[in-house]
């Protein structure tokens, strides 16, 4: 509420509309520079894509096939980044290239491009690649296929926590004085009388049901894959500027593919790559690479790409026969790659962003990785700065970007060695097991002391049989992480859905009460929260069957 009484009475310098990583982004930088920012988000943070990622910093090693040096250098220099601001989220993780006879590249100019890789990186990885024969391969990862290996290559790239990182940009911002409202949907963009220029938004409070008339000197469209439509629906006219691309994920428990390493595959269908990634007590794989042609609303993984996953882990991994019944969860998002007219194949369309108009009031940021997500706000809020001046609007003693070297909220105060030496302190601290005292600190880093300040020893008990997520978390996420919907608090604060599907569904109507408790929900509003889960899980899981 207070929240919307700002953002009803009070005029911005700046209103950044999309809240996944590139609009948490853009307002945290802002924010720290000094600027009167709001962002608003029809959907929960993240929720669009962002954490419907792959989960990967990474600095785009594939990206050298075609000669994308620029690219591959910012976002090695950005991977750097986020593993010193959040150290929490953005851990080193090994990775193991197997190469086998007929593959597109052998292992020597496989290891020739790793040694550009690791240099455009000046050299900041946790360890120097190496490349190994294929004993080595197999002491790694000894359930690798051994017919026609050759060799492989083991490297560093880093893992990430894609929802909490856009997550921990946003409660940075709304520190710093930035006002930060999910659920609220921008109808309309306002012009001047003479129609020149951006003035505001229509905003619409879709828990509340108010409306507010925003007023802001720029405004920053960061809606990804929704940005052909959100421009259409809030009156503006433009050609089209994003191709979004459908990657989907199938995620299986550890006991059934236990791995240790993260792998690169290449499928035997169309020799594209894809991972499988260690992720805790499991292991998920992706992406795929489609044409989505539904609507950004609805994404969801179909069976041809099951199966198209499920093809590749069986050339790769044939002796553990992991099959669809294996599969505890899934999830789907969009690319919103800038669109290139006449470029017909996914694979060659630049992950490259750019930035459309400002002369106007209004900015379009369109395109870009996880990865670079820190870089690309910084410079759409450089040039954002630049088009103010231009109109005589910009704010005075505005200070220059400190997103490279300021921790994230949680990063604040780890050393490099944290994850060695805190576990076990907490874990004494707090009177939990260190296994869950290692599972908060990689979600919440130095914030994890607050999630269980004044937790009974209930709240520190397991809300799934087999994962390491406890009630103290619901708690929290509703009282300090703008958790609304049973779907925020199940899916992206938590994770469990993602992991365990059809099991959350177990759980759901106790998670409901809970936070029908703390929220004031009625019971109309406790089942229709229930119904509305049941039914992103149930479309989750169609094409697993």
């Amino acid at each position: 509420s207070d929240a919307w009484q700002r953002l009803n009475s009070e005029s911005f310098d700046l209103l950044v509309i999309g809240g996944g990583i590139n609009g948490a982004g853009i307002v945290r930088d802002a924010a720290l520079r000094g600027l009167n920012v709001a962002l608003v988000e029809k959907g929960d943070f993240g929720s669009g894509t962002s954490f419907r990622s792959s989960k990967l910093i990474h600095g785009g090693l594939r990206y050298l096939e075609t000669y994308q040096f620029g690219l591959v250098r910012e976002s090695t220099a950005e991977r750097a980044v986020q593993m010193r601001v959040a150290p929490h989220l953005s851990r080193p993780l090994p990775f193991l290239f197997p190469v086998y006879k007929g593959d597109p590249h052998g292992l020597l100019f496989m290891d020739m491009g790793l040694w550009l890789y690791d240099a455009l990186a000046l050299f900041r990885v946790p360890k120097i690649h190496r490349a190994m024969r294929e004993r080595g391969v197999l002491a790694k990862e000894k359930d690798l296929k051994k017919e026609g290996l050759v060799g492989g290559l083991h490297y560093f790239d880093c893992s990430a926590d894609d929802g909490r990182l856009t997550l921990e940009n946003v409660l940075d911002a709304e520190s710093l004085g930035g006002v930060c409202l999910n659920y609220a949907r921008v109808d309309k963009l306002n012009r001047s009388s003479d129609g020149s220029r951006v003035v505001g938004a229509k905003v619409t409070d879709l828990v509340g049901e108010s409306t507010a008339e925003v007023h802001a000197k720029m405004i920053i469209s960061a809606t990804g894959a929704w940005t052909d439509s959100f421009l259409e629906g809030a009156g503006e006219s433009r050609e089209k500027l994003v191709r979004a691309t459908r990657g989907s994920h199938v995620v299986v428990r550890k006991e059934k593919f236990p791995i240790q390493n993260a792998v690169t595959m290449l499928s035997p269908t169309d020799q594209r790559p894809l991972f499988v990634i260690p992720w805790g007590d499991h292991t998920y794989v992706g992406t795929t690479d489609v044409d989505h042609s539904e609507g950004p609303d609805r994404v969801f993984i179909t069976r041809d790409e099951v199966d198209y996953i499920l093809e590749t882990v069986s050339h790769y991994f044939p002796s553990l026969n992991i099959s669809v019944d294996d599969i505890t969860g899934t999830w789907s998002g969009l690319r919103p790659l800038v669109d290139e007219p006449g470029v017909e194949s996914n694979v060659k369309v630049s992950r490259e962003h750019e930035i459309f108009g400002g002369e106007d009031g209004l900015m379009i940021l369109a395109g870009g990785k996880l990865t670079t997500y820190r870089l690309m706000a910084k410079q759409t809020l450089d040039e954002a700065l630049g088009h103010l001046a231009q109109s005589g609007e910009k704010p005075k003693d505005i200070e220059r970007c400190k997103t490279r070297d300021r921790p994230l909220p949680g990063g604040r105060g780890l050393g490099e060695d944290w994850s060695e030496t805190l576990p076990r302190e907490f874990a004494q601290r707090h009177g939990v097991t260190e296994q869950l005292a290692d599972h908060l600190l990689k979600s919440y880093g130095c914030r994890a002391d607050f999630v269980l300040e004044g937790a009974d020893a209930e709240a520190k008990e397991p809300i799934c049989p087999g994962l390491h997520h406890i009630w103290a978390e619901v708690d929290f996420a509703v009282s300090n992480e703008m958790a609304i919907t049973l779907e925020d608090a199940m899916v992206r604060r938590t994770l469990i859905a993602m992991k365990e599907a059809r099991k959350s569904l177990e759980i759901a109507p106790a998670v409901a009460d809970r936070m029908a408790e703390k929220l004031k929900w009625s019971e109309g509003e406790r089942k229709g929260q229930l119904e509305r889960y049941r039914s992103w899980i149930e479309n989750c899981m169609e094409a697993i069957g």
